[in-house]
């Protein structure tokens, strides 16, 4: 089930966040502060996965109002629990999401050696528009992409 993240989620959450991203991504990693003012915040949201109340994965989205845009900066599942589709929920949710409140454009960066998601979201119809070197601690290259998720005069 996808749900909103609330702030008696942050343990869980963090949680997540360091069996998923702690060995490669450390220097990128949300700490408790982090999501707890995502959550709060008016700028962002979290989506959660939950089967029987326990949180398997969650999706961050970041939004520009101004600029009718929203990034889709973070996805994790639990690792005991990767395979499964949930992945593919919470993304679906994400897009779902960012069309509710009204993003013309959905943007993500995923690190350019990550051949598979790389291939799947160009399958979902994103497309690259700027890579920026060095952006990992490894000094690999983070890929920007961005997919037109709803019609400009939709959001009228």
């Amino acid at each position: 089930m996808i749900s909103e993240a609330l702030v008696s989620d942050v343990h869980r959450l963090v949680e997540i966040e360091t069996a998923c991203f702690e060995a490669e991504y450390s220097d990128k990693m949300l700490s408790e502060t982090d999501f707890a003012e995502l959550i709060e915040s008016t700028y962002s949201k979290i989506l959660i996965y939950s089967e029987f109340e326990i949180i398997l994965g969650y999706g961050l989205l970041i939004y520009d109002q101004k600029n009718h845009r929203a990034s889709f900066d973070s996805l994790a599942i639990f690792p005991d629990f990767q395979g499964r589709g949930i992945g593919g929920e919470i993304f679906r949710g994400i897009e779902e999401q960012a069309k509710i409140d009204r993003m013309v454009w959905l943007d993500l960066e995923i690190k350019e050696t990550n051949y598979t998601l790389l291939r799947r979201y160009h399958s979902f119809g994103y497309r690259c528009f700027r890579c920026v070197e060095n952006f990992y601690s490894d000094g690999a290259s983070a890929l920007n992409m961005t997919k037109k998720i709803l019609n400009q005069s939709a959001k009228l």
